[in-house]
């Protein structure tokens, strides 16, 4: 190799150690080259300088541009790539494109996540779309995630906003539920109910119900009725609402026509215990009520006052008297509180006041 080839490739690796310009950069005559896109420089400048991250040039640039929001970029490129949907970048995020919080999402190139999930829909961090809420649950405003349906509620619809209370009457006894169950009969339940509570004994109820009414007076309910029953057996009666069972009639009394309560028997008439109706006495019987009417003198019809007066005097005298009669010849007391049966009696009415045996009120036999 000659000497002045050697001394050519010598100056050649100076410079390029030097990174001073070759005759390549400066042309054959000695001009400057332009500066690819990416990079840039300034008068004077020996090289041409690389974009930082973030920014980007055209080529023969003095200066690299910075990316706009939504947009970000790599050493020495020479254009911004928008953030995909779901993520954002301003001046704040330096260059990076971050992930939009839970309950917002964006579009592509977005500088931020201004898009809130409406209710009863709902973003989870990156989300590049907002999504439905199922039925049987719901979400609010700006939710990143749906929200179940506790027991006593539901959402019949999917993209609920919140999940609505079980009515009177109704219940729901599982979370998620799309519907309300209606309460069968005898049973009741309040609003937003997990179960149906049984009526008490007195009370009752139809299906779908949010209360159990009282019985009215004639009739009586046990647990779990759906409608009251009458006291129509004999002898029973219900004299209150809300009775969980009848009450019978005590001997000498019947029930009135509607078995609200209990009467007592006519005279002449008799009844036992939990009778309907009173029975006639037989021919020479007569209940309590009609013996005393018959030992009883009659009053005066004298419109003087004295008469009058003697006359109730002396009725009380000869009763008192027929009555220590009947208890010295040992003839049972008579129950003036009840009529339950009629006594076989030979009556002498109106006798005059007992001298002597010739007063006879004799007692054959009891029935």
């Amino acid at each position: 190799m000659s000497d002045p080839k050697r001394r050519e490739i010598y100056a050649r690796r100076a410079i390029h150690k030097l990174n001073l310009p070759t005759r390549a950069s400066l042309g054959a005559a000695g001009s400057c080259s332009n500066c690819t896109a990416g990079s840039n420089s300034i008068a004077g400048a020996g090289s041409c300088s690389l974009c930082e991250p973030g920014f980007y040039s055209v080529a023969t640039a003095s200066s690299c541009t910075s990316c706009a929001d939504g947009k970000v970029s790599g050493l020495g490129e020479n254009e911004c790539r928008d953030c995909v949907p779901g993520k954002f970048a301003n001046s704040i995020t330096t260059n990076v494109c971050q992930p939009c919080a839970a309950g917002t999402v964006s579009g592509a190139g977005a500088a931020a996540c201004d898009s809130t999930c409406a209710a009863g829909r709902y973003g989870a961090a990156g989300d590049t779309a907002c999504q439905d809420c199922a039925a049987g649950k719901s979400s609010p405003v700006g939710a990143s995630a749906c929200s179940s349906c506790l027991p006593g509620k539901f959402s019949a619809e999917a993209v609920s906003g919140s999940c609505t209370e079980c009515v009177a009457g109704r219940y729901s006894d599982t979370s998620e539920s799309t519907q309300c169950f209606a309460c069968s009969a005898g049973k009741f339940s309040l609003a937003a109910a997990t179960s149906c509570n049984i009526c008490i004994a007195g009370k009752f109820s139809g299906a779908e119900s949010g209360f159990c009414g009282l019985c009215p007076i004639g009739k009586f309910g046990t647990a779990a009725a759906h409608e009251c029953t009458d006291c129509g057996n004999s002898g029973e009666y219900a004299d209150e609402e809300g009775s969980p069972s009848c009450k019978f009639c005590l001997a000498g009394k019947k029930t009135n026509a509607k078995h609200t309560g209990c009467v007592d028997c006519d005279p002449g008439y008799f009844s036992g215990f939990a009778a309907d109706s009173c029975s006639v006495c037989d021919d020479g019987k007569v209940s309590e009520r009609s013996e005393r009417e018959l030992l009883q003198p009659p009053t005066s019809t004298s419109t003087s006052t004295s008469t009058s007066t003697s006359t109730s005097s002396k009725a009380r005298s000869n009763r008192f008297a027929r009555r220590s009669l009947m208890q010295t010849m040992g003839w049972p007391s008579v129950n003036r509180a009840t009529r339950l049966v009629c006594s076989i009696r030979f009556v002498q009415r109106y006798p005059p006041f007992p001298s002597s045996p010739a007063f006879a009120t004799k007692e054959i036999s009891g029935s």
